[in-house]
C-alpha cells in the first residue's frame, strides 16, 4: 500500500457554506422564514409539535428538492427562557405526509404554562442524550465511528452528507409559552472538499481518500450546544475518536490525464495553528498515495463550512517500490531455505536474509542474550524481537526507504530517520531498527515503502590548483548531471583572491568558466572561490587552490676564495622575476643579476671575486640582496667575504710497519702548495730527518727507517706557497712511538701425565705446567686439556716461553677457584665467570693457595696474550 510522504505544500482555500441548491446540503445565515402556527394545542401531557421548516440540511434527497426523510427523530428540550435548567422532551419524529412542513411530533415530558421558553433540538435522536449541555452520556457520531469509513457514491457528489452521522441542531429563544417554537437547523459537522486532479500520465479511478489532522477529528463525541457561539465537542473515549477521516468512493470511473473531480467529508470543527514542524501538518492521501500539507497560516474547519483543499495526483508507480513481510505466512521464510516451526516452538534467525520486491530484511542478535525468532504460537506464526535485537532493511538500488510500518507498536531506536508509535519515516537507502524496551515484542508484519531516490540536476563541485603569478583569461571546465537542457549559469567570483569570472559555452553536460586570479605574494597559501549557480536553486564551487609565494635563497652569507676570481654559488627561488639590488656590491660581480620566472623557480647566481686578498687574514667585500618584481619585497642581506692567502696546514698521518722497524710520514694534499717542508725528531731532539724541502707539490709522504721501538719521534710539515699570493701555512706536528704487537693463543692441545706433572708446549712456545706445592690432593691425569684441567688447593699453573701480558681463564661461577688465588708476579682478578691474570713476565706461577672457600679451578678455557 503506497504510503510515501511528500513535503508538499496546499494551500487551503477559503471557507464556503454549503448552499441550498439541488442534491447540496446547505447551512443556515441566521433563523429566516419562521413559521408560527396561529392556533397552537398545548397541553400538558399531550402530544406536541415543532416545526424545522425552511430545512437547512437533510437526510435524503428526493429529486432537486432537499427534504427530511420520513421517519426522522430528534430530541427536543427546553427550559425557562435564560435559565440552564433544561427539561428532556424525548424524541420528536416526522411523518411522510409532514416533511414539507418540518412538522415533528412528540409528546412534552413538561408543559410549559407561562411567559417564555428556549427550545432545543438536536438530530440524530439519541435516547441517552439528556440536556443539550450534556458532556458525559448521549454521545453521536460525527463523519463516522472511529473504525468506519465515510462512503461517496461517484464523483462530485455531496449526497452522502446527511444521515445520523452529520448531526445538527437548532435552538429557538424567548418563544411564548403558548406558540409552536420554529427552528432554523444548523450543521455540527464541518465538510472538507478535495479537488483531485490527475497527473499521473494514465488513467485514473478513485477508490478512497483519506485526510489525517493533527487532532481526532471522527468518530463518537458528547456535544454542548446549548450555547450555539461555544459548541464544544468531548471525545467519548480514545479508543473511540481517529484522527483520519477515511472516504469510500464507490461507482468512480476513470479519469483521463489532466482531469479532476471532487470529493466530501464530513468532520469534527477545529482550529489548527501553522507550523514549521510535522506535528502541525495535516495529509492527504488518495487511494493511499498520500502527501503532507505543511500550513503556513492558521487555519480553521468550521461547522457547516466548506474547506476546499487542492490535491495533485503525481504517482508514478515507477518511483516506488513496497513490501510487506507477513510473518504469518508458514512459507515466508522459505527463500532462506528455513521451514515454519511447529506449535510452541521458534527458529532462530539470526544471520537470515530475506528479500521482496528487492526490498531485504535481516536480522541481528545485537545486545541481546535471546536470538531474533519466528515463533508459532499455538498454530498462529509472528516475529518475535528482544531487547537489543536488531532488523536492518535495504532499499533496492537507486531507491530510498520512506516508511516501515511495524504491525504493533513497541520501543525501538533507528540509525536514522523517526521511529514513533511502530512506524519508522526518514529516508535512507538502509535502515536498522533497535528493539529496546522490555519484553517480547510480537509482530505479524512489516510493510515498508520505498520511493527513488531523487535525480536533481547538479553543478558539480571541483578545485584548481593554480600558480602564485595569478592572471586574467584563466579557464576551467566544469561538469553538469541530470538538465534537459542547456541551463542559464552564472559565475560569482570571492572578490579577493578571484577577481572576476565569467560563463562561457554551456551545454546540458558542461560549462566553461573564465576567470582572473590575483597574484600571491604571501608566504601562505590562499584558497578562493567561485560561485556557478542555475538560478533554481542548484550550485556548485570551484575552489581555487593558490600556494604560499615562494622567495628564498639558499644561504645568506658565503666566503670566496683567496684568489682573483674565484667563485661561490647561492640557489635563488622565487615565483616572479627579481633583480640584484647591487648599491654595496664592491670587490665582486654577481651573475645573473636579474631573473625571469618562466615556470622554473630555482636560479644559480655565481658571485666572483675581481681581485686577491695577498693577506693572511680574511676580508669582508660587501652586501647586495634580490628585490622581488610585483610587490618590491626583498631577501635578507647576502653578506660576501673573502678567504685569506694562508695556507692550510696539512693534516699528518703516522703509520709504523708491521715488522716495527719503521714508519710512513703522509700528510693531506694542500691546494695552492707549491712544496712542503718536513723534519723528524728522535727522543733526544735530533733530527733523525733533517729539514728537506720536496722536489715538487705531487709528494705527500716519506718513510722514517731503523727506528728504536718504544722511542718517541717528533714529525713536522709546513706547505710552501708562492707568495703570489698565497702564503706558509703553520706549521702542523705529530709524535708516534712504535712498540711490539701482542698476540693472543688459545690454548689447545692435550698435557702430558709425567712426574706428577701435567705439561704442554703450544706450537708458539708457550709451556704450561700444573703441578702440585701443598695440600694431600695429587695433580688429576685423567684431565689433560685445558678445558678439562682440575686445579685443585694447593695445584699450581706456570706459564713461561713468552713474554706473556694477559691471561684470562673462563670458567662456570661454581669452579672459580678458590679466594686465596694468588700469582708470583703481576694480578690476578677472580669474577664470575672469567678470571684475568695481567702484567709482563716470562714466567707466571698461579696458585691456589685456599682461603675462606675452598674450590677448584676447572677454567673451559684459557687465552694467552704474549709479545
Amino acid at each position: 500500500m503506497r504510503k510515501a510522504i511528500f513535503s508538499t505544500v496546499i494551500l487551503l482555500t477559503a471557507a464556503l457554506s454549503l448552499t441550498n441548491c439541488a442534491k447540496e446540503p446547505v447551512t443556515p445565515e441566521s433563523n429566516e422564514n419562521p413559521i408560527v402556527n396561529e392556533n397552537p394545542i398545548v397541553n400538558e401531557g399531550t402530544p406536541f409539535e415543532i416545526i424545522a421548516k425552511p430545512v437547512d440540511t437533510k437526510t435524503t434527497l428526493d429529486g432537486l428538492a432537499v427534504k427530511w426523510a420520513g421517519g426522522d427523530a430528534m430530541n427536543i428540550y427546553h427550559a425557562v427562557a435564560g435559565e440552564d435548567t433544561y427539561v428532556s422532551d424525548g424524541e420528536f419524529s416526522i411523518a411522510a405526509e409532514d416533511v414539507d412542513a418540518g412538522r415533528f411530533t412528540g409528546t412534552l415530558a413538561e408543559d410549559p404554562v407561562s411567559g417564555t421558553y428556549d427550545w432545543y433540538a438536536f438530530y440524530p435522536y439519541v435516547s441517552a442524550k439528556d440536556s443539550p449541555a450534556s458532556t458525559t452520556n448521549g454521545w453521536t457520531a460525527i463523519g463516522s465511528k472511529a473504525s468506519s469509513t465515510q462512503t461517496q457514491a461517484g464523483y462530485d457528489s455531496k449526497a452522502h452528507l446527511a444521515g445520523s452521522n452529520y448531526p445538527l441542531y437548532g435552538k429557538v429563544a424567548g418563544v411564548a409559552y403558548n406558540a409552536v417554537p420554529n427552528f432554523s437547523i444548523n450543521h455540527l459537522a464541518a465538510y472538507i472538499e478535495i479537488n483531485v486532479t490527475n497527473n499521473s500520465g494514465t488513467s485514473l479511478t478513485i477508490n478512497s481518500l483519506d485526510f489525517t489532522s493533527p487532532q481526532d477529528i471522527v468518530g463518537t463525541y458528547y456535544i454542548n450546544f446549548a450555547d450555539p457561539s461555544n459548541i464544544t465537542y468531548k471525545s467519548s473515549g480514545a479508543a473511540y475518536v481517529s484522527k483520519t477521516a477515511s472516504l469510500e468512493v464507490t461507482g468512480g470511473t476513470a479519469l483521463a490525464d489532466g482531469e479532476s473531480a471532487k470529493f466530501y467529508i464530513g468532520i469534527r470543527p477545529m482550529d489548527i495553528e501553522a507550523s514549521v514542524g510535522s506535528t502541525k501538518d495535516l495529509k492527504i492521501a488518495v487511494n493511499s498515495y498520500e502527501k503532507t500539507l505543511t500550513l503556513k497560516s492558521n487555519v480553521s474547519f468550521t461547522a457547516g463550512k466548506i474547506k476546499k483543499i487542492n490535491f495533485n495526483y503525481d504517482y508514478d508507480p515507477s518511483k516506488y517500490v513496497d513490501a510487506t513481510f507477513d510473518f504469518t505466512n508458514s512459507t515466508e521464510f522459505s527463500s532462506a531455505s528455513i521451514s515454519a516451526p511447529s506449535s510452541g516452538n521458534g527458529v532462530d534467525l539470526i544471520g537470515t536474509t530475506i528479500t521482496k520486491s528487492d526490498i531485504g530484511l535481516s536480522f541481528a542478535k545485537g545486545t541481546a542474550s535471546t536470538d531474533v525468532r519466528w515463533w508459532n504460537a499455538s498454530g498462529t506464526l509472528e516475529l518475535r524481537t528482544y531487547v537489543g535485537n536488531k532488523l536492518s532493511f535495504t532499499a533496492p538500488a537507486g531507491f530510498n526507504i520512506v516508511k516501515i510500518e511495524l504491525s504493533s507498536s513497541h520501543t525501538y531506536t533507528a540509525n536514522t530517520g523517526t521511529f514513533s508509535s511502530g512506524t519508522w519515516t526518514g529516508e535512507a537507502s538502509e535502515v536498522t531498527l533497535t528493539r529496546g524496551g522490555s519484553g517480547t515484542h510480537k509482530v505479524s508484519s512489516i510493510t515498508v515503502n520505498c520511493e527513488k531516490a531523487a535525480v536533481v540536476p547538479a553543478i558539480v563541485s571541483t578545485s584548481i590548483d593554480e600558480a602564485v603569478q595569478g592572471g586574467s583569461g584563466l579557464t576551467k571546465d566544469i561538469t553538469l548531471t541530470n538538465y534537459d537542457s542547456a541551463p542559464y549559469l552564472t559565475a560569482t567570483p570571492d572578490g579577493a583572491i578571484v577577481t572576476a569570472a565569467s560563463v562561457g559555452s554551456i551545454t546540458t553536460t558542461g560549462a566553461t568558466v573564465t576567470y582572473t586570479l590575483a597574484p600571491n605574494y604571501a608566504a601562505s597559501t590562499k584558497e578562493g572561490t567561485i560561485t556557478i549557480d542555475d538560478g533554481a536553486g542548484h550550485s556548485g564551487t570551484i575552489t581555487v587552490n593558490q600556494p604560499a609565494a615562494v622567495f628564498s635563497v639558499s644561504r645568506t652569507s658565503l666566503t670566496l676564495g683567496a684568489a682573483s676570481g674565484s667563485s661561490a654559488t647561492i640557489t635563488v627561488k622565487s615565483d616572479y622575476d627579481w633583480t640584484v639590488v647591487d648599491d654595496a656590491i664592491s670587490g665582486f660581480t654577481v651573475s645573473p643579476a636579474s631573473f625571469t620566472y618562466s615556470g622554473t623557480q630555482a636560479q644559480t647566481v655565481t658571485i666572483t671575486a675581481t681581485a686577491a686578498n695577498a693577506t693572511a687574514s680574511p676580508v669582508d667585500l660587501g652586501i647586495f640582496t634580490f628585490k622581488r618584481a610585483g610587490d618590491n619585497a626583498e631577501t635578507d642581506d647576502i653578506t660576501i667575504s673573502q678567504a685569506s692567502a694562508k695556507l692550510a696546514a696539512p693534516t699528518i698521518t703516522l703509520t709504523p710497519d708491521a715488522a716495527n722497524k719503521k714508519f710512513t710520514v703522509s700528510w693531506t694534499s694542500v691546494t695552492n702548495a707549491s712544496k712542503y717542508e718536513y723534519y723528524v725528531l728522535d727522543g733526544s731532539y735530533d733530527y733523525k730527518v733533517a729539514v728537506t724541502q720536496t722536489a715538487d707539490a705531487s709528494t705527500t709522504s716519506f718513510e722514517v727507517t731503523d727506528i728504536n721501538l718504544g722511542e718517541e719521534y717528533t714529525v713536522a710539515v709546513k706547505a710552501i706557497g708562492d707568495n703570489n699570493p698565497w702564503i706558509d701555512s703553520d706549521e702542523a706536528d705529530d709524535t708516534i712511538t712504535v712498540t711490539a704487537t701482542s698476540k693472543s693463543e688459545e690454548i689447545t692441545g692435550t698435557f702430558t701425565f709425567s712426574d706428577s706433572k701435567l705439561s704442554l708446549t703450544t706450537a708458539s712456545g708457550i709451556t704450561i705446567v700444573q703441578a702440585k706445592v701443598s695440600g694431600s690432593t695429587d695433580v688429576n691425569s685423567s684431565y689433560k686439556t685445558a678445558t678439562t684441567l682440575r686445579v685443585y688447593v694447593g695445584h699450581s699453573l706456570t706459564f713461561s716461553g713468552k713474554t706473556i701480558t694477559k691471561i684470562e681463564f673462563t670458567h662456570t661461577s661454581s669452579y672459580k677457584g678458590s679466594d686465596g688465588i694468588s700469582a708470583n708476579t703481576g694480578t690476578y682478578s677472580q669474577g664470575a665467570t672469567l678470571s684475568t691474570w695481567e702484567g709482563e713476565a716470562s714466567n707466571i706461577v698461579i696458585t691456589n693457595s685456599g682461603g675462606e672457600t675452598t674450590r677448584q679451578l676447572r677454567p673451559t678455557k684459557i687465552v694467552v696474550y704474549y709479545k
